[in-house]
């Protein structure tokens, strides 16, 4: 029976210190996103092109509907 609920208390403490971990929102650093794009021309160029082909992809279904 001892042996049987010190099986049991390892078996919560185990699960208490999985658990204590979750939900936390740690903040390790930031990213500055206009001095990315400013400083880096290719992720500007790449932006460009996504939102031309957006816009193309919703002129294509405006003229579908």
């Amino acid at each position: 029976m001892n042996f049987t609920r010190k099986i049991a208390a390892a078996g919560l403490l185990v699960a208490a210190l999985a658990f204590t971990g979750c939900g936390s929102s740690a903040e390790i650093g930031y990213v500055d996103g206009s001095k990315v794009m400013n400083e880096a021309p290719q992720i500007k160029a790449i932006m460009d092109e996504g939102s031309k082909k957006i816009e193309e992809a919703t002129n294509a279904a405006s003229a579908d509907f």
